[in-house]
Parts: structure tokens; C-alpha cells; sequence
């Protein structure tokens, strides 16, 4: 089951919107959930059953934070996919796709936010990746899996600049703070 899991977390990680936001001068890194409200207003404004599938970014810092964040909402009705950019200043549409997809539910749990999701992610051997492998990369996604009885999971995966093999994925349970996945082991 955790390979399945760790299959459509890579899903998501690399098969999301393209995370260059308009450029704006002086962005400030946020975290996943400062632009929530203003991306669900402009989901809710295109079709009124758009629900949140999943947030990610492929760059977060230590704090938890990125320049920019994408999200995904799906629709029912219009069976389309809304994808949405945003950074401290804008949040915008990046690209409506028809289609369903699969592999993810809506999330619908509480969650806590990217600044604990990476906290946890450090204390379960994030940290110990980045001492032995000096250039890194962080990338952060949240996502609700298709496993019945399970809650909201951020996926946090390090992976190295210098070798792209060698990383380590986490999954951490979004309300609770149990590590649910820790590949490799």
C-alpha cells in the first residue's frame, strides 16, 4: 500500500501546473494556505462545485514557505480541472483542462500547514538527507488519497541537485503529524 501511495504522490509532485508565476518584483515566500480562501473564491467563481483535489510547490524553503504555490480544483459538472498559480501579491488561473482525474479525492479534512508539514518532515530524516547531501531541493504537495478512513496527506519529498536518485519521501498525516510513509526506509 505504500508504494501505491508513493506512486500517486509522485503523481502529483510532477504532473502539476507550471509553477513560474507572473514574475513579480519584491514576492515574498508564503506558506500553502495564504492564498487558500482568494484561490476557493476564484474556483467557486468559475463552477460553483469546484473542489479542492490537491496544493504543491516544487521549491519550499526550511520555514515551509515558497515563492509560489499551485493548486488544483476539480468539477464535476464540467468534468474540468481548474489550475491556479499564486505568490504573495496574485493569485491567477493557470490553465482549465477537461477530463477527470484519477488517483485523488477532494480534500476535506483540516490540515495543518506547510511550516509544520516541513517541521516533521526535518524531525523524521529530511535533516539528516541535507547534512549528506549539501544541494538539495524541497518539494511539498497536499493531497487527500482514495484510501478509505485515511485524512489529508502532505507529501514532502528532498531530493539532491547533484544526483537526482537519491532523495527521500515522507508522507505525513495532515491533522495528526504521524509520519505515514517515510521511502526509502
Amino acid at each position: 500500500m505504500k508504494k501505491i501511495s508513493m506512486l500517486f504522490c509522485l503523481f502529483f509532485l510532477f504532473n502539476f501546473c507550471n509553477e513560474n508565476p507572473t514574475s513579480i518584483e519584491n514576492d515574498k515566500p508564503i506558506l500553502a494556505s495564504y492564498n487558500k480562501s482568494d484561490v476557493e473564491n476564484m474556483a467557486k467563481s468559475f463552477q460553483n462545485d469546484a473542489n479542492l483535489l490537491t496544493i504543491k510547490s516544487d521549491n519550499v524553503s526550511l520555514d515551509g514557505k515558497s515563492i509560489s504555490w499551485c493548486y488544483l480544483y476539480y468539477s464535476f459538472s464540467e468534468d474540468s480541472r481548474y489550475y491556479f498559480k499564486t505568490n504573495s501579491k496574485e493569485v491567477e488561473l493557470d490553465s482549465i483542462r477537461t477530463g477527470a482525474i484519477a488517483g485523488g479525492a477532494f480534500i476535506t479534512h483540516t490540515w495543518f500547514d506547510s511550516d509544520e508539514a516541513i517541521e516533521i518532515a526535518e524531525e523524521n530524516g529530511g535533516e539528516e538527507f541535507r547534512s549528506e547531501n549539501q544541494e538539495y531541493i524541497i518539494e511539498a504537495s497536499l493531497n487527500e488519497p482514495l484510501v478509505p478512513n485515511t485524512s489529508t496527506i502532505w507529501y514532502i519529498e528532498y531530493r539532491s541537485k547533484i544526483n537526482e536518485s537519491l532523495g527521500i519521501l515522507l508522507g505525513i498525516d495532515a491533522n495528526t503529524g504521524e509520519v505515514t510513509l517515510k521511502y526509502p526506509e
